[in-house]
């Protein structure tokens, strides 16, 4: 479903006009699509932001040339999230580590949510993403 999904996106984004650069963002199963994308087309995003989900379980063809390049994601989530379960932050922890240079922040009073702090974060992310040089694109 994610893959299928995932191409929907990719047809879509095809169409749409020349750009400098595209950033990801998502959250809960929006983050899967996010890495998704990443595994998908590694050359074609210049970051990623990920809030509060997890990585689909499955190999890409993409995984070998996303691990090569690292792109940066922001990963944000909260401890008292009861909708993603412990099993699939360890696998995107295990999965995010080696293919993404990623800037991860645990929020304590969060749950399955986006707020406070996390935002700020994950909005300076985006800032220095877009002032950053990049040939991606």
């Amino acid at each position: 479903m994610a893959n299928a999904a995932v191409a929907a996106v990719l047809d879509w984004f095809d169409a749409l006009p020349a750009y400098r650069s595209v950033g990801l963002m998502g959250f809960s199963q929006g983050e899967a699509m996010v890495l998704q994308m990443l595994r998908h087309r590694p050359t074609q995003f210049a970051y990623g932001v990920q809030l509060g989900g997890f990585v689909v379980d499955d190999r890409q063809t993409g995984d070998k040339e996303l691990r090569a390049l690292r792109p940066p994601v922001f990963w944000g989530r909260g401890p008292r999230d009861t909708v993603i379960p412990a099993s699939a932050v360890r696998r995107t922890a295990v999965f995010a580590g080696p293919h993404t240079s990623t800037t991860e922040r645990v929020y304590p009073q969060l749950g399955h949510d986006v707020a406070g702090a996390e935002v700020g974060d994950f909005a300076d992310f985006v800032a220095a993403q877009v002032r950053r040089p990049t040939s991606i694109g």
